[in-house]
């Protein structure tokens, strides 16, 4: 299979190129990275997740989130899971 093919069918079947979604999954484990250990500096953070450098890591956070890196850690709360507790009767 071509490049050009596998590109078009990743597309049909998941709706966006390969390059954006590998983009977004770095994205997302960066910053679930920062929610795990808050206290990690956002250079680690950068080169934990494969950026180039920092300037790289923060122009790919703005371009999702049109925010600094900070300001987006301190906007989004951090996530929670609800389990509701199931008795037998």
């Amino acid at each position: 299979m071509s490049l050009r093919n596998l590109e078009r069918k990743f597309i049909n079947e998941v709706g966006i190129p390969p390059k954006l979604y590998a983009r977004i999954t770095r994205f997302y484990n960066a910053l679930e990275n920062k929610m795990l250990h808050p206290g990690k500096s956002w250079t680690d953070i950068t080169y934990e997740n494969g950026y180039y450098d920092q300037s790289h890591f923060i122009r790919e956070v703005k371009s999702f989130s049109a925010k600094t890196p900070e300001e987006l850690f301190n906007d989004t709360p951090p996530p929670t899971e609800k389990f509701t507790e199931v008795t037998s009767s």
